[in-house]
């Protein structure tokens, strides 16, 4: 075998692992960029964990938000993933909500360097929101997303840099249970999403998305004359960014701004780090376990 030829199936190994090692759990669980999934899913039996602060609202004096998220990869197609949050005020008052669920996402089509076909996925979301006096939320998500290589720039072995773009969009129907004497009621909503990623060989990575002011599709006829937080339905335009920096081969730090589960009313600051436990492997066979 020449040079040349083992430098070219390297790159395509190496290639395909890269678009895999994308696999960041979004703020809500499943893979993709900070609030919006990409086409990516884990590979089979790869596990990836993320702990984070970030402020959650700004009412008396102050509530801190702790996301856990933890992502498994179950097949080469299939991954589930949980979430669980926590947030605190330091004052008498403040503002505290907890948000627990879990996703699925399934790969129609898992994208590679060498594949002018984009990635395409599927997914369902669950998330409930207990917010005090609010009384509780649920949450019901489905979405599509597709996922394509922009442009690449050297071989991502020892040079280069790829961008990709992530556009799909998401169908929620929100449950919102009544407290201190306010109605129970429902709705349903739906909002496209975009993306763009930035992946060095190095692993350095940036990611942001937008997802505009979500459209009411149905809603009771009381909806409008019910009392409503800041932060119900439909859900204002959020907009993210996610700066990521490899530690070491299981360990990525990461530092941005987003908006999770609508709580705040503007992207607020997260820091964060992600655990990854598993071998990254070429797509199709499974071969010569390569790095993150």
């Amino acid at each position: 075998m020449t040079a040349t030829l083992r430098q070219v199936m390297l790159s395509l190994l190496l290639g395909a692992a890269a678009l895999t090692a994308w696999s960041f759990p979004t703020m809500y669980g499943d893979t993709g960029l900070v609030l919006i999934p990409s086409a990516d899913v884990a590979q089979e039996l790869r596990v990836d964990a993320a702990f984070g602060v970030m402020r959650m609202s700004a009412t008396n004096g102050g509530t801190y938000g702790f996301p856990i998220r933890v992502n498994y990869g179950a097949t080469g197609n299939l991954e589930l993933s949980g979430l669980f949050s926590e947030s605190h005020g330091p004052a008498p008052g403040a503002e505290n909500v907890q948000v627990m669920g879990g996703s699925a996402k399934f790969s129609l089509h898992q994208e590679q360097f060498e594949s002018q076909v984009p990635g395409m996925a599927v997914g369902a979301r669950f998330f409930r929101m207990a917010r005090g006096e609010w009384g509780d939320t649920d949450v019901v998500e489905g979405y599509g997303v597709m996922s394509k290589i922009l442009y690449q720039g050297g071989d991502m072995i020892d040079t280069g840099y790829v961008i990709r773009a992530h556009a799909g969009a998401y169908y929620r129907y929100y449950k919102m249970d009544g407290a201190d004497a306010r109605p129970s009621t429902t709705c349903s909503t739906v909002a496209p999403f975009a993306g763009l990623t930035y992946r060095s060989y190095t692993g350095m990575s940036v990611a942001a998305d937008f997802i505009p002011q979500e459209s009411l599709v149905s809603k009771p006829d009381n909806f409008d004359t019910i009392p409503h937080a800041v932060t119900d339905p439909p859900n204002a335009a959020a907009f993210s960014l996610m700066f990521r920096q490899p530690l070491s081969d299981n360990f990525t730090i990461e530092v941005g701004l987003t908006r999770p589960f609508a709580i705040t009313q503007d992207s607020s600051f997260y820091l964060g780090l992600n655990y990854h436990y598993g071998e990254i492997y070429s797509q199709g066979e499974k071969k010569t376990p390569v790095l993150f």
